[in-house]
């Protein structure tokens, strides 16, 4: 018989104690981990009924939840012809004021409809799951089984799943869509995509949050193979010590949409609510850029990337107001537009000159018509074979004084002469146009759409040359 006390047996006593331990350890971080909603906390909502028709920013009826916290509710809206999307709206007094627009703030589902009797689940593992009738998983937070305890729609509408000790396991504010609440931030990469026209689908703008400075990018077709987004606008970020954009030997780490009251009981000021853009560097500095001042409280303010690719501020001023008849108060106020808008790639729709801010003229080979409408095109292109060169029927009509959106940004190739950039244009099959500038010799190939163009009204208007190709 063994020695109980024998220095073999007393080792296999300790390894397994040491397994005992270890697995006790294992179940009980387990189990924290897995930490179960409460029953009374989950539910299963299914999109059916009759649809409310309010007044809406995108057409369409609506199935409202049950998930309100003043001005935010949790609401699927219909998009095509019988489609719906998760989506997050700001609303004015729940479901009293049905001439004022619902302004959409987040989409969980955005571009990949749900259609009816699909159901938004929340289980007993955490996880928050749109799915369509037949089961199959359109959209999730991907939250099971990690801790969470309870969903809750915060007052500054952060759509947030908790752990037991309140921590946030997933929130919306880590997803926008097109837009940012006060208080919510792009990290360093983050963007935001404006919706297409019909709110289907991502639409052709996006906001980029990049080292030191927001850029704003164009894309007609993303599907596109080598396809590349353009550069139509920037907004720079100043520093906070010296007013001036961000050095280069830093970079920013994030930057927050915010609301700031300037409170001073000895100077009332007539404009006291701030709302602006503050960030972080790598260096730890702090800066802001100002976009608008209110004189009340605007807290309950949203920046929206439009799906016309300008940048602006809505703010609800929600208080009652005295009824006076024939005439409509309304709560929203747009309080800041950002971008000029001949910046604007689709100011013009598919073609035009854009002046003043506003669509002046329709080029053509025959020179400019000069009373514009939406039904500008441009002229035919010849046909294009890349193996056999340039094709005979190639012909450019030129226009003086007049750059592309995108020329602000983008100068091209260069130095050479007029003549080898219109060679290159004309061996280049995607190649519509080239803009060249006298002063530098710079040479822009567009391989997009045309869009708008931009009458330059400087002093050296002149050097600015467009070179618009069309079929003889």
């Amino acid at each position: 018989m063994s020695n109980i006390t024998s220095p073999n047996y007393r080792l296999s006593f300790f390894y397994i104690l040491v397994l005992m331990i270890s697995f006790i350890f294992s179940s009980l971080t387990t189990s924290t981990v897995q930490a179960l909603v409460p029953k009374s906390k989950t539910f299963k909502h299914v999109n059916q009924g009759d649809l409310g028709y309010p007044e809406m920013e995108y057409g369409g009826g609506i199935y409202a939840l049950n998930i309100y916290a003043h001005p935010f509710q949790l609401i699927f809206y219909g998009v095509g012809r019988d489609g719906f999307t998760l989506g997050l709206a700001m609303v004015t007094t729940r479901f009293q004021d049905l001439d004022s627009k619902f302004r959409w703030v987040w989409a969980a589902n955005r571009g990949n409809p749900v259609h009816e009797n699909s159901t938004l689940t929340f289980g007993t593992d955490g996880n928050l799951v749109l799915a369509e009738a037949d089961g199959r998983v359109v959209w999730q937070t991907g939250t099971a089984n990690k801790g969470v305890v309870d969903l809750k729609l915060l007052p500054n509408g952060n759509l947030v799943l908790v752990d037991k000790s309140g921590g946030f396991v997933w929130q919306s504010f880590n997803h926008p869509t097109d837009t940012l609440l006060v208080g919510q931030s792009l990290v360093s990469g983050g963007k935001l995509v404006s919706r297409s026209s019909d709110d289907s689908d991502e639409g052709h703008y996006s906001m980029v949050l990049e080292n030191r400075k927001l850029g704003f990018y164009y894309n007609d077709n993303k599907n596109a193979p080598n396809n590349k987004s353009l550069l139509y606008d920037e907004m720079s970020l100043l520093e906070e010590s010296s007013g001036e954009p961000i050095k280069e030997t830093r970079v920013v780490k994030n930057v927050t949409f915010n609301h700031f009251y300037q409170e001073d009981t000895k100077k009332p000021r007539a404009h006291s609510h701030l709302l602006r853009l503050e960030f972080f560097n790598n260096a730890g500095d702090w800066g802001s850029t100002n976009l608008a001042q209110q004189k009340y409280n605007s807290s309950f303010s949203f920046l929206r990337l439009e799906p016309d690719g300008t940048l602006k501020v809505y703010t609800l001023y929600d208080v009652d107001i005295f009824f006076v008849p024939g005439q409509y108060f309304s709560p929203w106020e747009e309080t800041y537009t950002y971008t000029s808008m001949c910046q604007l790639p689709e100011k013009c729709g598919s073609f035009g000159l854009c002046e003043n801010n506003q669509c002046v003229a329709c080029p053509t080979p025959n020179g400019l018509i000069t009373t514009w409408n939406e039904t500008c095109l441009p002229s035919k292109l010849p046909s294009c074979n890349i193996n056999k060169g340039p094709s005979l029927q190639i012909s450019y009509y030129k226009m003086v004084g007049v750059d592309h959106f995108s020329s602000r940004y983008e100068q091209g190739e260069g130095p050479m002469k007029v003549g080898e950039c219109k060679k290159k244009c004309s061996k280049d099959c995607k190649c519509v146009a080239f803009f060249f500038n006298k002063d530098t010799s710079k040479c822009l190939l567009l391989t997009t759409q045309l869009s708008t163009l931009i009458k330059v009204i400087n002093f050296d208007a002149s050097s600015h040359l467009a070179f618009i190709k069309y079929q003889k």
